[in-house]
Parts: structure tokens; C-alpha cells; sequence
């Protein structure tokens, strides 16, 4: 079966279940929520695992960014608009190839499922990326091999996330202050170099060099990510808000200058794993020394 008679099959499967579920699927890979996982992952549960999720999703993002410009190819809808029709094309903005929910699901997910310790969370993890790969098709906005191309090259991100995870633990890799500011400095200046075409790319070099940044001067610091579950609940939801209202103030105020969006997720990003975990850390000592005065 060719790919347009694919696509134009699934419509037998839609219905408002179909519908609804695979909408939020998709859903799924919009920046906002990926925003509430990795700043979950990173005040709850461990912030070092939770910027190593933080740099390879956005080196992801970026990566997804330059081939979709360099490969240039339409998508199902723009190609064949008058047999197709597809759904949530709000977030189906750009190049098709490859496709940016399939890798990056499958570089955050499946670094969750390398993480977790239960079989059954991992089979639902990857279960969930294949969903959501099936959901762009559903939505008949990506053609299948799109789809491939971002769980190759996601899978393939994962991979060189092993191989320096390794060398790490073995001693190989070790970094200073200094070499570690190099780095930084080196890896932003590349990736705005390279992607300046493109907003996603100079998104996710802001971001990278914010949270990267944030997360040094945290580490140093140290940071504690344990609490109730419903002060847990309260400091995502709490650091969710505040980034997006702040990332909205920002691009008001210096969106439209020069390298203006890098320079408002650099410091979104940096509020973010810097400003805000201090900000809980205070609070939580302030609140427990009015515990025991009490």
C-alpha cells in the first residue's frame, strides 16, 4: 500500500474516541508539556539525571530542527490537500523529515525507560512512544518514513548519551570549571552559529546554554528534590506557570531584537534550573525553622 493510501485509510478509524485520544497523544509533543515532565524530573526526582534529560532533549530539538531544513520535504497535507484531511496542523508547522514528535519522544521517553526499574513502566514508556508516533500518522501530518527518520536518529542521540554516560563512570570524562565553561560556551556559540535560520534551533541554543548554566552553579550549590506529594504537585505546577508567563513577558520585551528569542530562553532556562530550585530550597529551610520555633 503506498503512504497517501495509508494515510487516507486511517480516516476509516476516526471517531470522537480515536479522535480525542490521539489528539492528546500528539498533544504529548508540544513544548509546554514537555516542559512540565523534564522540570518534574528535575525538581522531584534528581536534578543531575533531570538536566542530562534537559541537554539531550534540546541538542534533540535543535539537531530536528537542521535536518528538517536541510531535507526540506513537505508534508502529507501540503502535498495532497485536496484528498487528505488532517487534524491539529497548529503543531505540524515546518518540514516534514524527520519527524520532530517521534524523535524527541523517543530520546525523553526512552531515557525515562532506560531510568526506570520496573519492566512494566518500560514496556509503557515505549508503548507510549510508538502511540505517539502512530498519532502523527493518525493526524495525517507526517508521511511513515518521517517517522523512521526520528526514531533512527533519536535512537541514535540515546546511544551517544550511553557512550558519554560510560566514559563518565569510568573516569574518562572529567571536566573542570574551566573545561566545563569551554564547553558550554563552545557548544551555544555552535549551535547559533549553525541554526541561525531556524527559531526552533535558536530555542533550543538559548535554552541550552540557560539551563546548562543554571544547572553548574545548582550542582555546586546542591539541591535537595525530596518533598510531599502534594509539595511536589505545588513546585512544578508553580515552576510551569511562572517560565510560561515569563517566556510570554520576554518575547514582549526583547523578542523582536537581535537574537532576542535566544537570549529569552537562556534566561527562561536558567530561571529555571537555577532561580527557581533556590527559591524552594529557602522556602523549605524558612519553613522548617518556623516549624521548630513553633
Amino acid at each position: 500500500m503506498h503512504s497517501l493510501d495509508f494515510l487516507i485509510w486511517l480516516e476509516q478509524l476516526r471517531n470522537p474516541a480515536t479522535n480525542a485520544l490521539f489528539l492528546a497523544a500528539s498533544v504529548l509533543g508540544t513544548e509546554q508539556v514537555y516542559m512540565a515532565i523534564l522540570m518534574t524530573v528535575y525538581l522531584c526526582v534528581n536534578h543531575r539525571f533531570g538536566f542530562h534529560l534537559m541537554a539531550v532533549f534540546l541538542v534533540s530539538a535543535w539537531a530536528n530542527a537542521e535536518l528538517k531544513w536541510l531535507f526540506g520535504t513537505m508534508r502529507p497535507f501540503e502535498m495532497y490537500p485536496d484528498q487528505l484531511h488532517p487534524m491539529f496542523t497548529r503543531g505540524a508547522e515546518g518540514n516534514a523529515f524527520p519527524s520532530g514528535h517521534a524523535q524527541n519522544a523517543t530520546v525523553v521517553w526512552g531515557m525515562l525507560a532506560m531510568r526506570a526499574r520496573s519492566r512494566r513502566v518500560q514496556i509503557g514508556l515505549v508503548a507510549l512512544i510508538a502511540v505517539i508516533m502512530f498519532s502523527r500518522l493518525f493526524l495525517q501530518v507526517h508521511w511513515p518514513l518521517d517517522l523512521l527518520g526520528g526514531l533512527l536518529v533519536g535512537v541514535g542521540m540515546l546511544g551517544i548519551y550511553l557512550l558519554v554516560v560510560k566514559a563518565w563512570l569510568a573516569g574518562r570524562l572529567r571536566l573542570g570549571s574551566a573545561e566545563w565553561g569551554l564547553l558550554l560556551l563552545t557548544g551555544t556559540a555552535l549551535m547559533l552559529a549553525f541554526g541561525y535560520q531556524d527559531a526552533t534551533c535558536m530555542r533550543a541554543a538559548g535554552a541550552f546554554f540557560g539551563t546548562s548554566l543554571g544547572f553548574w552553579l545548582l550542582d555546586r550549590r546542591g539541591y535537595d528534590p525530596t518533598g510531599a506529594p502534594a509539595v511536589q504537585v505545588m513546585k512544578v505546577t508553580g515552576a510551569v506557570v511562572t517560565l510560561l508567563i515569563l517566556k510570554r513577558v520576554c518575547m514582549g520585551l526583547m523578542g523582536e531584537l537581535p537574537y532576542g528569542t535566544p537570549l529569552v530562553y537562556a534566561t527562561t532556562g536558567f530561571i529555571g534550573a537555577f532561580v527557581i530550585p533556590v527559591i524552594i530550597t529557602t522556602l523549605r529551610a524558612r519553613t522548617q525553622s518556623a516549624a521548630k520555633a513553633a
